[in-house]
């Protein structure tokens, strides 16, 4: 009589183990909890199990932790000066996206607009990835990018480099979880440029949506060109750290899963 319930916070590959999963969710769990719609997609047949519970972040803490620059940060930000700093955030990998980064800092240049772009990140697994980050480079360098993209490397804290750009920009290939760092980004007053691999709607407030980032790279460069020419972007971007506020805080996200934790027991 003991309950289970299970707490899944990522999507399972087509195969053998997501079809597991979902025979043992009939069985085993009380309740599901999932961090996004996506996510609960994976029990479609069981979705009455299912509740959606986002990730929450500390607000607080964002804040604090995007004041300490260290030597190495102030060295390369030196790039930043009076630039419009856009942010790639993640490991480097080919279904992160960031070779669709570089293009669209390239389109953004050709327009006319004085961009740098910075790539946060390093190779986690390069067995896997060390020939992407090559080509990446190599791209860099064809285009001609060299002094308009900013490498950090792999970052402890990556606070401070969302703190020092204008927007983030995320451009994944393969669907994700939910977007943490867009979260994030918006808990520092910060735009969001994403596609719809993230969980776009469930995030980002309604007044974004407009600003869902469209695949083909000239519209997507398109996009963010209008908003930085905008005289009210500043209001925009408070719709973004108030849906923080209200819906993504930890403390939020902790009471939600004591309620149903509660519920489940009660029951």
């Amino acid at each position: 009589n003991i309950a289970v319930i299970w707490h899944v916070r990522d999507i399972l590959s087509f195969g053998m183990a997501r079809r597991l999963l979902r025979r043992l969710s009939i069985r085993v769990p009380q309740k599901i909890i999932c961090i996004s719609r996506p996510v609960a997609d994976m029990f479609d047949q069981n979705k009455v199990k299912c509740i959606i519970v986002h990730n929450g972040i500390d607000i607080k803490k964002t804040k604090i932790e995007s004041l300490k620059k260290n030597q190495n940060f102030m060295k390369l930000s030196q790039k930043f000066s009076s630039k419009i700093v856009l942010a790639c955030l993640g490991q480097i990998a080919h279904w992160k996206g960031q070779d669709r980064f570089v293009r669209v800092i390239q389109a953004l240049k050709q327009a006319g607009l004085p961009v740098v772009g910075v790539i946060v990140g390093g190779v986690l697994f390069p067995e896997r990835e060390a020939g992407f980050y090559n080509r990446l480079k190599k791209t860099v360098f064809r285009l001609g990018l060299e002094e308009d993209i900013v490498w950090t490397g792999r970052q402890e804290n990556i606070f401070p480099w969302l703190e020092a750009a204008q927007a983030l920009v995320h451009l994944p290939r393969q669907k994700e979880p939910f977007g943490r760092v867009l979260v994030e980004a918006m808990a520092l007053k910060k735009m969001v440029f994403a596609n719809q691999k993230v969980a776009f709607h469930e995030i980002f407030p309604a007044s974004w949506h407009a600003w869902l980032m469209d695949e083909n790279i000239l519209a997507a460069s398109k996009k963010i060109i209008k908003f930085f020419k905008m005289k009210s972007r500043t209001k925009l971007v408070s719709q973004g750290y108030d849906q923080t506020l209200q819906k993504f805080d930890r403390k939020i996200m902790a009471r939600k899963i004591e309620n149903i934790y509660q519920s489940v027991l009660e029951n």
